[in-house]
């Protein structure tokens, strides 16, 4: 079993200010529905977008579904947001915050975890290619499930943690 690196626990925190000064400086009109797009990731991290689009209907009612996957879209383009493909599970998104960085996903319960990665360490492509992303993805089982007591089931293959989900 590959030894994974500590999670990381530094998240970005902005206000409605500087998520819209962040957009326009990514060439984004700051619309109402991507301030709130970016606050609902801001708050709950590597979540699908039917997810999200729950959450922004708490607080923004008249968004589509439509329009969240449109949001995330030209988010993901401008790399302010990164959309994580992982196989067996809807995309799941984050707020990209410019440095690389892996995932660990727990097989049983979903969770994913920020971790951090020497992408030199990774290994290098052939000659010529331009490397634009390095995807690194641990799967096994988290501490919890792990520590989960005797004779209990956890059920395995729910991957996507919902918007609701806590992270352990």
């Amino acid at each position: 079993m590959a030894n994974v690196p500590e999670r990381r626990e530094e998240r970005v925190v902005v206000s409605d200010t500087s998520h819209a000064d962040h957009l326009r400086r990514h060439a984004l009109r700051a619309t109402r529905q991507r301030v709130a797009v970016l606050k609902a990731l801001e708050r709950y991290p590597h979540s699908d977008a039917a997810s999200l689009a729950d959450v922004v209907r708490r607080d923004f009612v008249t968004i589509s579904h439509q329009a969240v996957y449109d949001v995330l879209a030209a988010l993901v383009e401008v790399r302010l947001v990164r959309r994580m493909d992982l196989a067996g599970a809807a995309a799941l998104y984050e707020i990209h915050d410019g440095q690389d960085h892996g995932h660990a996903v727990c097989r049983i319960c979903g969770s994913v975890y920020d971790i951090d990665i020497d992408a030199g360490a990774v290994g290098h492509p052939a000659p010529g290619f331009i490397v634009e992303a390095v995807d690194v993805v641990y799967r096994g089982t988290c501490l919890t499930c792990t520590s989960a007591a005797p004779g209990s089931n956890p059920r395995p293959g729910n991957r996507i943690q919902s918007a609701t989900t806590k992270e352990h």
